[in-house]
């Protein structure tokens, strides 16, 4: 079954990390056309990544870290850094919760054989 990207958990995480990407790149005064080039698209990438519009590959995601000198967590949406990992669990939507079981399995090196 392939993943639903577009429940609202996701758009809401889309948009959060978006909206930590612009205040991280205005506060280090970088242009979207300069942090674009940096990581190998243009400016209107970067905008549409801050809006929400797009799910930027991992790599990007790192790039755009290293480029802006700051950590994975600046970047993160702060709702998945608040709380118990109890209460981050529970907040999960249902494809949130796969993704973090596959995760998990993969680490401790486990097949996964959830539904």
């Amino acid at each position: 079954m392939p993943l639903d990207t577009n429940d609202a958990w996701h758009k809401d995480a889309l948009m959060e990390t978006g909206n930590r990407v612009t205040a991280l790149r205005k506060e280090r005064s970088v242009t979207q056309d300069e942090l674009g080039k940096r990581v190998g698209f243009n400016g209107n990438t970067v905008s549409r990544i801050e809006n929400g519009r797009v799910n930027m590959r991992l790599t990007a995601y790192f790039d755009i870290v290293a480029i802006l000198q700051v950590t994975p967590n600046d970047m993160c949406p702060r709702r998945l850094l608040d709380g118990t990992p109890l209460e981050r669990y529970n907040e999960l939507s249902r494809t949130g919760r796969d993704l973090l079981h596959g995760l998990i399995d993969v680490l401790l090196g486990e097949p996964s054989n959830r539904a």
